[in-house]
């Protein structure tokens, strides 16, 4: 029996009923070759439209962990199925905010030669992003695009990747000691004009937060800290890191639960005893859960504190969220990722690493709050600054 859906991670509702029946897939209540419920069967199950369902088993579909059949069903695919050579494989830790565009726009990219793409979850594990790795590498599959989970001191899958040869390309981080191509957004930009936009608007306190469920700092964290450290160096302000590291994997809800409840802990202590009156959250979903439990704490956002993320993921502003944010093309990183791997495989005989930043920019929301008594009038700052900054009513 389908399970009831939760209210996890603030995901549209077609995302949960995707992640349900991946679940009931993986539990094994539905095994490779069995006919999945009928779009109007899980209509009645979560009561929502049909075109949610729809959605849900595109997602399903795109990642290929369902087949449609036209007239019958759709029915869970046998995990054992050949992977054609016109196929290009597409390695995530999870769809979750950014996988619908970056799907988009890779298959926007490769349509047009004839090739199709082929999505693999290591479920946020190391050791099966490797193991799919190993399975590509040794498969028709003409090449390999990687959001990778391993860092400076685990980097066995990019190693092989390499010494096999198979063309491929990393997505949204980089190893900064191994030479590969990849496409990131421009993280230290990001990080450098958003502290510099709440400098401009009269904040001198800020505090950069970081939470990550990766208990290593990987490149897009750390090139977004360094924006923000350059920042408060040049306008002469002191920069207050705050950051909580879970442990080392294998982890569960309640360890991470409890390196949030650290984070928040000292974030409150530095309200109180520095006067923060801003808190630059790593990203979206972190400032997110700092704001809700401020308010929690009986702190008004942005009244008391201002609060802004990183990544302007749509689906807060489809529940209410108007979240201050530096905006991350996720469809544009997909599209130039999938241009690169395609230049890869067709022309052999250029095969020099090429490293492409993705530009970002500023999307105002509702959650941040001129700091009155001390508003900066320097017109370096405001000059620069209101530059790069988009209203938040403009869709990503």
């Amino acid at each position: 029996m389908l399970k009831a859906l939760g209210d996890w991670d603030l995901l549209p509702v077609y995302a949960k009923i995707a992640e349900a029946l991946k679940e009931e897939i993986r539990n094994g209540h539905f095994r490779p070759g069995d006919k999945l419920p009928t779009e109007e069967e899980l209509c009645k199950i979560y009561s929502v439209s049909r075109g949610t369902v729809r959605r849900a088993f595109q997602i399903l579909e795109s990642e290929g962990t369902i087949s449609k059949r036209q007239g019958i069903g759709s029915f869970v695919k046998n995990g054992s199925e050949k992977i054609s050579a016109k196929s290009i494989g597409l390695i995530l830790p999870y769809m979750k905010y950014m996988g619908a565009d970056l799907l988009l726009g890779i298959e926007k990219a490769i349509r047009s030669f004839g090739y199709h793409l082929v999505f693999f979850s290591s479920e946020g594990n190391v050791d099966l992003e490797t193991g799919i790795i190993n399975k590509l590498i040794n498969s028709d599959i003409s090449g390999i695009i990687l959001y990778t989970l391993e860092g400076e001191y685990n980097d066995e899958g990019i190693r092989r990747l390499i010494a096999s040869e198979k063309p491929f390309v990393l997505i949204d981080r980089y190893l900064p000691h191994i030479s590969t191509s990849w496409i990131v957004s421009d993280n230290y930009n990001g990080g450098y004009k958003m502290t510099e936009y709440l400098i401009g608007k009269g904040h001198r306190k800020i505090g950069f937060a970081i939470y990550s469920e990766e208990y290593y700092e990987v490149t897009s964290i750390r090139d977004r800290k360094l924006g923000y450290l350059n920042a408060m160096e040049r306008y002469e302000l002191s920069p207050v890191i705050i950051d909580s590291y879970p442990p080392m994997p294998p982890q569960n809800e309640e360890m991470l639960r409890e390196s949030f409840n650290e984070l928040m802990e000292k974030i409150v202590k530095n309200i109180r005893e520095e006067n923060l009156t801003a808190i630059f959250g790593i990203n979206d979903m972190t400032a997110v859960r700092i704001m809700r439990s401020l308010l929690d704490r009986g702190y008004s956002v942005p009244d008391d504190v201002s609060v802004v993320g990183f990544d302007n993921i749509r689906i807060l502003r489809d529940v209410g969220i108007h979240l201050t944010s530096v905006f991350q093309d996720f469809f544009n990183m997909g599209f130039e990722a999938g241009k690169l791997i395609i230049e890869k495989i067709e022309d052999n005989s250029n095969q020099e690493d090429k490293q492409i930043s993705i530009p970002v920019e500023i999307r105002e929301g509702s959650t941040v709050k001129s700091s009155v008594k001390e508003v900066m009038q320097t017109r370096e700052v405001q000059d620069s600054v209101m530059f790069d900054v988009v209203k938040g009513d403009r869709k990503g």
